[in-house]
């Protein structure tokens, strides 16, 4: 008689779910940092989705998608590597990436 091991293809899990961050009340008075893969024409995205935003919450700030760098390409190690930095010297509570597409 033969013996089989069998193996899931779905694997072990190696990390534990981390909890969700707290999510604002409102949009006022909150600094969002826009993300840009370039590949969607990010200024007139970003523009329109600023402008809808800045309609129901005028309180809300927007740190520019430049500022950051292309989070996908040739650079975008180093562009990811440095995020959490600049997020912070930003001041950004909040990120919008993957705006199209």
């Amino acid at each position: 008689m033969s013996e089989y091991a069998v193996v899931s293809p779905l694997g072990r899990r190696t990390s534990r779910k981390k909890p969700r961050a707290a999510r604002p009340e409102t949009l006022d008075a909150v600094t969002i940092g826009l993300l840009s893969n370039h590949m969607f024409d990010p200024a007139f995205t970003f523009g329109v989705i600023e402008q809808a935003i800045r309609e129901r919450f005028p309180g809300v700030k927007f740190v520019a998608f430049e500022r950051f760098g292309d989070v996908y390409g040739a650079h975008e190690a180093e562009v990811i590597r440095d995020l959490p930095e600049k997020l912070a010297r930003y001041g950004c509570d909040l990120v919008i990436s993957g705006n199209a597409g």
